[in-house]
């Protein structure tokens, strides 16, 4: 059975429920910080593998030449909102006050020093796993430290986005990104099955209370 089609009526107004309800999505359905950042962060990084795989794919050479712009960023923006979601259920697990506007930025540098403060607290990582993130953070940090390099031509004073990278290899840099995610999707599962048991404790702790 086809969709419904969007009445031309509403052909300028598409931010809104037209009816069509298995193209629908739903916003703002996830109150809990932790649970938005973590939709937020697969979205991106869906559409970060699928359209790098699309490029991969292709067999128009060109395609590469202006597609890997919305490819870095999209990874760029994934590992900026994972790292904001480790800090929000890393912070609940050890017992710390939710972040504000410590975290209301871009650098992914100063996120990752945060984050790595919390992993050191919260997560066994093996130090070979810690250094790989710390190397391709690194290189982030060195590239694209606030998310505009690859958003722009060029920054507000109007000179070159990235004018110290002239080829990217999209292969190579997709590998390492995957390698990347694997690490800080391993972290914040291993966050949230501490937070599941801290929730069962208490829990456990709350029935055995007096009354």
């Amino acid at each position: 059975m086809r969709s419904p089609k969007p009445q031309s009526a509403n052909i300028s107004r598409f931010f809104e429920d037209l009816g069509d309800y298995f193209h629908l999505a739903f916003l703002h359905v996830l109150p809990d910080p932790i649970d938005a950042f973590e939709f937020y962060a697969k979205g991106y990084k869906e559409a970060a593998e699928i359209v790098t795989r699309t490029s991969l794919q292709s067999r128009r050479k060109v395609m590469t030449y202006y597609i890997v712009f919305p490819v870095v960023f999209l990874w760029r923006q994934y590992v900026e909102l994972r790292l904001k979601e480790l800090i929000h259920s890393g912070r609940r697990l050890l017992g710390q006050p939710p972040p504000h506007k410590e975290i209301c930025h871009h650098d992914i540098g100063q996120l990752w020093e945060t984050v790595r403060v919390i992993l050191s607290k919260s997560v066994h990582m093996r130090p070979s796993e810690l250094r790989l993130i710390e190397r391709v953070i690194r290189e982030w940090k060195k590239i694209d430290p606030f998310s505009m390099a690859f958003r722009y031509p060029h920054d507000r004073k109007g000179k070159p986005s990235a004018p110290d990278v002239s080829h990217i290899n999209l292969r190579r840099f997709g590998q390492i990104m995957k390698r990347l995610s694997k690490l800080l999707e391993g972290a914040s599962v291993s966050i949230g099955v501490g937070l599941d048991a801290k929730r069962e404790a208490d829990a456990a702790a709350a029935s055995y209370a007096p009354h």
